[in-house]
């Protein structure tokens, strides 16, 4: 079953140990292994630049083939000291955005497993978030170019720096896996619009589960993740000092401040997915929500994906939408008189969460060679709600949509 060696391998990625067939062993202790895509996508529109994800500054227009927006390289070094403990030490090679050279280690832990049920690991982990969170930058291991970034978009973090323990309960055909994670992580995103600067963001004291079920060809996924989020630039800092210092006068301008600044707020992140790949058929869907007690946009994501394999060759369809379920306007301070520009500052703030929008793709993957998969994809971007941008990014004015894109990438492992 090639769902099952894809998982597999992915999971080893993640964990940090590599069978005999996918590692190169360097020394008895020390093996190597290598992931990546090379491809290209292109949309047919001029006036905003399709991206994967949050993070990039740039992305795919109709100006040309752009071989950035997908292609990556990873390599992984894993060593073993003893029969119980072990680390490793993943980097990647990324078009990246407002990240520093240190967010090159994708991966960097120590793991301690006793026994076959349990393994502690301490250091940067992959955040458990996601069905896809062990394959999210290992290609080969997906059906898609890429993954659904109408859910996978909703947080800006995918690796913390902390401490996780899995615990795996097996009894008959079933498995059991309970994750508890708990870490923080900091992150940097592209200004939202020309002026506003660069994004800071960290994530403290994050807690959170993550429980994977897996019987015969299901796995099904649920996880709850809660932490405190500090979101921060010069314009977002000028928004709240603005606040503060006319809730002198008007106390209503406090109010608004208390219940929208993001800095130590509650954030939470949660959601549910099924995988069930049987012979020729592959269905897989996930169900996540984001709510947070801030100016950041309270959301619900969905994706579901059915593929049907003719020995290498499989079609798929998806179908995924984000959608904004918190309020992108308000209209607590008067937009005249001496606080017009304040309540336009909050209404821009409260804008930067409209990014709502609905993709329906249709791809083929082709696993052509031994470790290798060639994927082409259709996706067709419709923007939802008032204003919205989606997850685009150097949108100009009053852009509104639709958009489509082609990508056609090879994934491979070694």
């Amino acid at each position: 079953m090639k769902k099952h060696l894809r998982t597999s391998v992915a999971a080893a990625i993640a964990a940090g140990g590599m069978s005999a067939a996918m590692a190169i062993d360097l020394t008895e202790n020390i093996s190597f292994i290598g992931f990546g895509t090379a491809g290209f996508a292109r949309s047919n529109r001029s006036e905003a630049e399709f991206r994967p994800s949050v993070f990039p500054k740039r992305g795919a227009d109709n100006s040309g083939l752009d071989f950035g927006v997908d292609s990556k390289l990873g390599l992984q070094l894993n060593g073993k000291v003893n029969s119980q403990f072990s680390a490793s030490v993943q980097v990647l090679a990324q078009r990246a955005g407002e990240t520093s050279n240190a967010d090159a280690i994708s991966m960097a832990f120590v793991k301690w497993q006793p026994n076959s049920d349990l393994a502690v690991r301490v250091g940067r982990l992959r955040w458990a978030a996601f069905l896809a969170t062990e394959s999210f930058a290992v290609g080969y291991a997906n059906p898609w170019v890429r993954p659904p970034v109408d859910v996978y978009g909703q947080v800006p973090m995918y690796t913390i720096d902390g401490i996780d323990a899995t615990y795996q309960l097996n009894w008959g055909d079933n498995a059991l896996s309970i994750q508890p994670m708990y870490g923080t992580t900091r992150f940097d995103l592209p200004e939202p619009f020309p002026g506003a600067g660069k994004v800071n963001g960290k994530s403290s004291n994050l807690v959170g589960i993550n429980m994977v079920l897996e019987r015969g060809p299901w796995t099904v996924r649920a996880g709850y993740n809660r932490t405190k989020l500090t979101v921060s630039n010069g314009m977002i800092d000028s928004v709240f000092s603005g606040l503060r210092m006319a809730s002198a006068t008007m106390p209503e301008a406090g109010t608004l401040a208390d219940s929208l600044e993001a800095r130590g707020s509650r954030g939470q992140f949660m959601g549910a997915g099924v995988i069930y790949s049987e012979g020729n058929v592959l269905l897989q869907g996930e169900y996540t929500l984001r709510r947070t007690k801030s100016f950041m946009a309270d959301t619900t994501g969905w994706y579901g994906t059915a593929g049907y394999r003719f020995g290498k060759v499989m079609p798929y369809f998806t179908l995924a939408r984000l959608r904004v379920d918190s309020p992108v306007t308000n209209n607590t301070l008067p937009n005249s008189g001496g606080t017009a520009m304040l309540a336009q500052g909050v209404n821009m703030l409260l804008a930067t969460g409209n990014n709502g929008q609905q993709t329906a793709s249709v791809g083929t993957r082709y696993d052509f060679a031994k470790n290798m998969a060639l994927k082409v994809q259709f996706d067709h971007i419709r923007l939802r709600g008032a204003g919205s941008t989606g997850f685009l990014v150097n949108a100009q004015p009053g852009f509104g949509g639709p958009v489509n894109v082609v990508s056609a990438v090879v994934d491979f492992v070694f």
